[in-house]
Order: structure tokens, then sequence, then C-alpha cells
């Protein structure tokens, strides 16, 4: 094994197993025997939030290996050390204001809901301290900047980060062992922010609070970040949306936490989810006049950009809202939560569950394709064909179809208009959720080199689903997007990462 190795990380416990060691793991005991010898802590992808596949391995004196697979560290990891190599996290701890730069001109006071009507939760747990990077922090700071600049008041934004105002050391800094406490100021304005540790019980306080304060002329935004993972019982492939949120010592499930923000009567909810599996909150939460992005589906993992700093699609997502000139799509000078979703989307590196496929993000952008559902698919049965329809003024193309990897059922259509105007149309079928090898689907338009996505693009479920419309820009840009439903009222976003 290279041991200066980008795609792994290994450690060693540093002390020799005599003949069976029990592990203790987040929630759970892992047993190996076949020592005496040495145990080893292999993280099999050291960018991706956990859960995510991990290995124990304990070798023999004389050589003899044995294995077990897990999908967290141990509890004890700082009686672990590391043997490999490479980036690094980076140690500034110190918060920074967003400058007038990144906001577009005068965007707070072209908010739509008055300033005294928009509160905020941001909530990062990271478990433990050994598990609790710098980068969430970094993501819950850049966020809560963003908010300020756009016109949140301090009072409205509840902060629940880690051990909360406990001096305590709560995250590393680096590989090295480096540790700190999590600054309480997010901003640099000097005041503290973070009010409450990411426990269950203030999680309820706070959300009871909010229950009691918001109606129907308020808005909620809601931020999560860190860890997430898989409620006992749904196994691999992940067929049902049951997900877990890791909190500081805690996990709270998405039935659980949507019980929370049910609570509150406000009048529009939006909400930005990083962790790994987070769909699953996605799908817990949907609902009229909510928007809900998530950096995952239910069945995979979301990551860190590749210096450690940030998550990478909570950057990207509260990049565009900071920067809205970077995520406006349609040149309107600001950025929706659509706009940003599809931002964050197309610059996210991790982008295709099945990563060895063409039909991906990257080969859309390639490409000079409409694809309202591009997957492997195959009209192979006897029922199934594709048909072209031609009018005076639109060509319809609909594939009554199947995916060649497991025959799930695929009905859509595109239908293109001699004014440039694109519309997808969703049948009965289109489901493509769980975990599955060789199957995944990218939604959007390209002219090669540039592509404009899809809100549908994450999304799990497209069963007999609102239809998208794309419609060239008056500005130079590709085109702009909405629903061809003007009822649907609720948008539920989630990123397809590897």
């Amino acid at each position: 094994m290279d041991l200066d190795d980008q795609e792994r990380r290994v450690y060693l416990f540093q002390e020799k197993i005599a003949s069976t060691v029990v592990i203790p793991l987040w929630f759970s005991e892992a047993t190996l025997s076949g020592g005496p010898g040495w145990l080893f802590f292999i993280d099999d992808a050291p960018r991706a939030n956990w859960e995510h596949p991990c290995r124990y391995v304990l070798v023999s004196e004389d050589g003899e290996l044995n294995v077990i697979h897990a999908r967290t560290p141990p509890r004890n990891m700082e009686e672990y050390k590391e043997l490999t190599s490479g980036s690094t996290p980076s140690s500034d701890v110190s918060p920074g204001p967003l400058t007038d730069k990144t906001l577009a001109p005068d965007a707070a006071s072209r908010a739509f809901t008055p300033a005294e009507h928009r509160y905020a939760v941001i909530l990062s747990g990271g478990y433990n301290w050994v598990s609790n990077p710098l980068r969430y922090w970094n993501d819950c700071s850049y966020f809560f900047s963003t908010l300020k600049q756009n016109g949140f008041l301090d009072e409205n934004i509840y902060v629940l980060i880690s051990d909360g105002t406990d001096p305590a050391f709560d995250t590393y800094i680096d590989y090295e062992g480096t540790t700190a406490s999590s600054p309480l100021d997010l901003d640099g304005d000097g005041l503290p922010d973070t009010r409450y540790s990411a426990t269950k019980a203030n999680i309820t306080l706070v959300f009871d609070e909010l229950a009691a304060k918001l109606g129907p002329g308020d808005l909620l935004s809601i931020f999560i970040t860190d860890h997430g993972g898989i409620q006992e019982g749904n196994q691999v492939p992940f067929h049902v949306p049951d997900t877990t949120v890791y909190l500081w010592g805690e996990k709270m499930t998405g039935d659980e936490l949507a019980a929370e923000v049910n609570k509150v009567n406000a009048g529009i909810v939006a909400g930005i989810f990083e962790q790994c599996y987070s769909g699953g909150l996605v799908e817990k939460l949907a609902g009229p006049n909510r928007v809900l992005m998530s950096a995952a589906r239910w069945w995979e993992s979301s990551f860190a950009m590749g210096y450690f700093t940030y998550d990478e699609f909570s950057h990207y997502a509260t990049r565009a809202l900071a920067e809205p000139l970077l995520g406006d799509s349609n040149g309107d000078g600001q950025t929706t939560m659509e706009e940003a979703y599809l931002y964050a989307l197309t610059n996210d590196s991790w982008q295709s569950e099945d990563a060895g496929g063409g039909n991906s993000v990257a080969g859309l952008i390639q490409a000079v394709a409409a694809a309202p559902l591009w997957d492997d698919l195959t009209t192979s049965d006897p029922e199934n064909d594709i048909y072209i329809d031609a009018k005076l003024n639109y060509v319809t193309v609909s594939w009554d179809a199947k995916t060649q990897s497991d025959q799930r059922p695929v009905h859509v259509a595109a239908r293109l208009y001699s004014d440039g105007t694109i519309n997808f149309y969703y049948g009965q079928g289109n489901r493509h959720t769980s975990l599955v090898a060789g199957r995944d689907k990218t939604i959007g338009l390209s002219i090669g080199g540039e592509a404009h996505l899809s809100f549908r693009n994450g999304a799990s479920v497209l069963d007999q689903s609102p239809g998208v419309s794309f419609v060239p820009a008056v500005t130079p840009r590709l085109a702009s997007s909405s629903d061809t439903d003007s009822k649907d009222t609720g948008c539920f976003l989630s990123a397809s990462n590897q």
C-alpha cells in the first residue's frame, strides 16, 4: 500500500493487541480476533463525511490478515497514529467577514421578507472532537456571514455547534493532532454567535421557541453540516430514506428532526443539508412552501473540498447566495435557492453515483443535448419504444423504456419549440431510488462546454412529476428554467454524488 495516499488514510492503534480486541464504534462495537498482532484502521474515503465504508485490520505476528468492515471510525480515534500523508486541512480558525464585493449591489434591500421576519437555524454536531474537522465550523461561518450580509439579524439566527459555548477543545486542526475550541464568533465582528451545543435537547428548545414566534409571514432558513448516517435496518442498497444526523455525542433521525421543524408554522422554509445521506432529510421534510436541497441523495455520501477547507456542495450553494452574480442563471441580478442549487450542482466535483458512466454531468457538459432523463436505457422489450411527433411549431420525442441495469420503467418526453423553448415531461415510473451500480440519471441542457442543469436532476422520484420548461434567456446565458406546473409550491433538491 502506498502510504503517501490521497485515496485512503491508514491509522495504527498504538498498543499491540494480545489476541482479541473489542473496537468501540460510534454506536456499537466490533470484535476482531487473530492476535497477537497490530490493529489498523483504514478510511477508504477520507474526503467523505461519515458514515461511509471503512475497515479494521488485525495483522498477526505471522502476517495473517483478519478484516472487518464498518461505517464509522472508532470512538477512541485519538489512540491511533496516522501512517499516511496527503492533503491536510486548513489551519485557519479565524473568522473573517465577507467583503462588500461579494454581494450584488443592494442585495439586502431587495429581499422580499423584512429582516425582522427572517429566522435561521445553523446546526453542526461533529459527534466528538476527533471526528469534528474544522471545515464544519468553516461551513457554518460562511453561511452565517452570508445571512448577515443579506440582512438577517443576529438575534434571529440560532447557532448550535458541537459543544456550544464550552471552552474545551472540540475540533481538530490538522492530522498531527492539533486541537482547538471552535470560535464562538462566526463573522468576525467580535461578538459570540454560537448559542447552544448540538444536542437533541437544545434542538427541541430552539424549535419550541421558534414555534412560539413564527407565523405565515415569516421565513425560516435551516443549514446543517457534519456527519450523517443510515438508520438501523436500512441496509445496502438503502431502499428507503431512513437516515440520521449526527449531533454532539448523539444522533437524530430524519423523522425526529422533521417533527421539530413541523412545529414551526413559517410561511417559507428553506433548507441546505450537507451531511452524508442528506437526501433523507429532504424526503422527510418535503411539503408545501418548502425549498430544500441536499449534498447527496439518501443512499450517497457527501464530500469535502480538496484541501478540506469546506464541504464542497454547501460551500458552492452558500457562495451562490453570497455572490449572486455567480449564481444568477437568468440575468435578473439575484440568486434564488433553485439557482444556488444548480450552481452548487454544477461546481461540485462529486457528481455521479456511477462514476464510470458516460451519462454524467461532466458528460452532459461536453455534449450538445436536451436530456429529460439521461440514463442507460433499453427499449428491447416489445412494449417499449421511442416516439417522435412533429407538429407545426414543435417536435415531441417520447421514451417508453426501462433502465438497463434493473429494468425500472421510464416514461419521459422532451418537446422542442420553434422559439427555442424546451419542455421536459414526466409520466409514470422514473424512480431512481437506492444504490444500484450502473444506474444514474442526468437532466438538463448543453450546447457543448456549457450546460444548464435542471433542478429535477437530483430528484429520487419523478413519477408524474411537474415538467420543466427551459426558456432562452434575454442575457447571454444558456437558458432559464421553471416548473411547467405553477401549483408545485415545494421544491425538493438532492445533488447526485458518488
